[in-house]
């Protein structure tokens, strides 16, 4: 996201994540997309082999998602999309999260108690 920068907007009852432009003016509105769910975790982070950084988003009730931007068409790109819920296991009394690998080759998630889902974005 060269010259851009996303955040995260709370209104009431959604989220919002809005893309900006650095320019010598300021920060330029470029696109702003509703994100439907309660989010738990949110990480910024650049897979390998890529020259463009993604965002991983994570929902309360376990639904994620990995956005790209399209500097060109000024879209939003799902790159990846699912629901990482089990049938069996007991949530976290503190919430779930996840953390990011630091060279970028996958991410934990801490969902129930005793258990790390993995997952491997390639």
């Amino acid at each position: 996201m060269k010259n851009y920068i996303a955040t995260l907007q709370y209104r009431i009852y959604s989220f919002s994540f809005e893309v900006h432009k650095f320019t010598p003016e300021g920060l330029l509105p470029v696109l702003d997309v509703g994100i439907y769910g309660n989010i738990t975790s949110m990480a910024f982070y650049r897979p390998m082999n890529s020259h463009q950084d993604v965002v991983f988003i994570l929902t309360e009730k376990k639904h994620f998602c990995i956005l790209s931007f399209d500097s060109t068409n000024k879209k939003l790109l799902t790159k990846a999309t699912g629901n990482l819920r089990d049938k069996v296991g007991r949530d976290l009394d503190i919430g779930h999260f996840g953390i990011i690998d630091p060279e970028y080759r996958c991410i934990g998630l801490f969902l129930y108690e005793g258990l790390m889902k993995v997952y491997i974005h390639t």
